[in-house]
């Protein structure tokens, strides 16, 4: 099957090697059809009986994928998996939203306290926290000063902020891994430094409203909680405290960062492209929820990602990290925990139409 010939003139070029903030993307012909031929036959030689059904059923839902954008390549880190759902981690269809609601009113409350630390840390002014409500049906009505971009520009990001792909194996942690990503790249946008949290202890140690709730396990958790834990008692690094991919009890270690607050951009769908947007000119990166555990994102290698529209329901399975946008795309670039061969470089586009991407959108400002 031929792919729709925007793929000719789409990004699926690894972001990695972006700086700045470009406002339209490097043309790579090649890397938007996917994968070299060559890779792709030296991974479909690694799949298993399990990997090859998978990646048949991908290569069956792109031919049902009208005028599709994406290409897909087999993967054998991903389509060998037999659990799905260790690839996953939201411990439900819906997330519970008392603590993000808790979390926004005591933000509104301290908007003057927030907004005068965002000055001195991101050195930005006129943020305000509207999005934060529910019932509203109003778009952002200024950017703000000083960030160097603005919601209504064609393209934002700056992916030469983020953090190293990383891969959450064989446990349902993408909810840890969303918000150590977020956390991690608004971190050097505010303060210019490297940090590598421990997704370890967010996964084995997180509770939500400082230890009355669990924030989640490799059978699935929160990004929201794990975020309210990082805030209230902080994370150990990944080099104190590393990966094991298992539920482990909580080992006791240095706190390494802590988030000075967070908050959740609930809005209605009206405008809440727009207010995804204008977080990420000011926190550089939020944490959403999506659906993801479709054969063809398994297999996802380059383009726009138009294979699940909204229209088809099916609720939100995963986690992830949106560390930008571009308009021409009708698209967020999320940075996904499966490992550099995933996706570009572990990078993906994403239409804002399809996955049921950023209905829940989280954000967190570290302390230095």
């Amino acid at each position: 099957m031929k792919l729709k010939p925007i793929l000719a003139t789409l990004v699926a070029v690894a972001m990695i090697g972006f700086t700045g903030y470009s406002q339209k993307p490097t043309d790579d012909s090649e890397k938007a059809k996917g994968k070299p031929e060559s890779t792709k036959k030296q991974e479909e030689g690694k799949l298993t009986g399990k990997g090859r059904a998978e990646y048949a059923k991908a290569q069956s839902e792109l031919k049902n994928v009208s005028n599709p954008s994406f290409a897909i390549s087999p993967n054998a880190d991903v389509n060998n998996v037999e659990d799905k759902s260790k690839l996953l981690g939201l411990a439900g269809s819906t997330p519970d939203e008392a603590e993000a609601d808790k979390q926004n009113a005591d933000n509104k409350k301290k908007e003057s306290e927030i907004s005068a630390k965002l000055q001195s840390d991101r050195k930005v002014s006129g943020a305000n926290f509207d999005a934060g409500g529910k019932g509203g049906n109003k778009q952002p009505t200024s950017s703000t000063v000083g960030v160097g971009a603005s919601w209504t520009d064609a393209g934002y990001w700056a992916t030469y902020l983020a953090s190293p792909v990383k891969n959450q194996g064989g446990c349902g942690s993408c909810w840890a891994f969303a918000a150590c990503a977020t956390f991690e790249h608004t971190y050097r946008l505010f303060y210019g430094g490297v940090v590598d949290l421990s997704e370890q202890s967010v996964l084995a140690c997180g509770t939500t409203n400082c230890g009355s709730q669990d924030a989640g396990s490799c059978a699935g958790g929160w990004s929201d909680r794990a975020m309210s834990w990082m805030t209230c008692r902080g994370a150990s690094s990944e080099g104190a405290y590393p990966y094991t991919a298992t539920s482990l009890p909580c080992n006791s270690n240095p706190v390494y960062k802590r988030g000075y607050t967070w908050g959740s951009c609930y809005t209605n769908a009206t405008y809440r492209i727009e207010w995804i947007k204008y977080y990420l000119t000011i926190y550089g990166a939020v944490t959403t929820y999506m659906k993801a555990g479709i054969s063809s994102f398994y297999s996802y290698s380059g383009g726009v990602y138009n294979g699940w529209p909204n229209s088809l329901g099916g609720g939100i399975d995963h986690a992830v990290t949106i560390v930008g946008w571009y308009n021409p795309y009708n698209a967020f670039l999320i940075k996904n925990s499966w490992g550099t061969g995933w996706g570009f470089g572990g990078y993906a586009w994403v239409r804002w139409d399809n996955c049921n991407i950023g209905f829940y959108n989280y954000y967190i400002h570290p302390n230095i």
